[in-house]
């Protein structure tokens, strides 16, 4: 039997517009093992880190207004609701934005993993990394709801990476999110697990059954994303014994 762990991406996203808090409560009620989100840092207000769950970090596709959610406190993204995505009728056609607090306060009374998704700007360097305060913040939020669950922190910028790494227990595991292959040969792999990062979180059309091994070879944990193909997934968890399947809609 595998033991791979499927995921909702961004929430149960086939259901409800994706990281919002039904998308959130549909992948719990549907009992995915995971579920993945997606977090930025909103403008501070002078109460410290706003954390709020978004993909994108212009609201346009989601909210409908072209503005960054990086320029707004918590208190102004109030006047923005998810206006779009799947089934948002049914939802009175309009949801608020999350705060990192209402999805871990979902997971709370559940089993399910967290998994997080640390976003910065572009390019995706030591500059456009989360600070140490808001690394801090995000942990101690997370540790206070869900003491002694098992997390996934996962980010496409390094750096965010190590800013964290300081503050999470054993039971926290730091994924590198890529795309690309180079980013997954063997010398960077053993790098990364030099640095303290658990394993990868990678595209599946960068993946092959031969780079699958060398990444287990290396001792790292696998995440893979976005795979909607139960053929796939099935393949991924029963052969390759990938860690995370990561799915807009399988949930085992």
């Amino acid at each position: 039997m595998s033991d791979t762990i499927y995921a909702a991406h961004r929430g149960y996203s086939s259901t409800a517009p994706e990281n919002s808090i039904p998308a959130f409560e549909e992948a719990v009620k549907h009992g995915f093992g995971a579920v993945e989100c997606d977090v930025w840092q909103a403008r501070e207000d002078g109460g410290g880190p706003q954390l709020m769950i978004m993909h994108d970090e212009n609201l346009s596709r989601m909210c409908g207004v072209n503005v960054r959610i990086t320029k707004l406190t918590k208190s102004e993204l109030a006047e923005y609701p998810i206006i779009r995505g799947k089934n948002i009728g049914k939802y009175g056609g309009s949801l608020p934005i999350p705060t990192f607090e209402d999805y871990l306060q979902i997971l709370e009374t559940t089993e399910a993993i967290p998994i997080v998704e640390i976003k910065s700007r572009e390019p995706e360097n030591e500059e456009n990394a989360i600070s140490e305060e808001t690394a801090r913040h995000l942990t101690s939020l997370l540790y206070n709801k869900l003491p002694g669950r098992l997390a996934v922190l996962q980010s496409f910028n390094l750096h965010s990476l190590y800013r964290l790494k300081p503050f999470i227990r054993k039971n926290t595991q730091l994924l590198y999110l890529v795309k690309k292959p180079a980013l997954i040969k063997s010398e960077r792999l053993l790098e990364y697990k030099k640095a303290g990062i658990a394993g990868i979180s990678a595209k599946y059309t960068i993946l092959s059954s031969t780079s699958i091994s060398r990444i287990h070879k290396c001792g790292c944990k696998l995440a893979v994303w976005t795979v909607d193909s139960r053929a796939l997934a099935r393949k991924l968890a029963a052969a390759d014994h990938v860690e995370y399947v990561i799915s807009n809609k399988i949930y085992k």
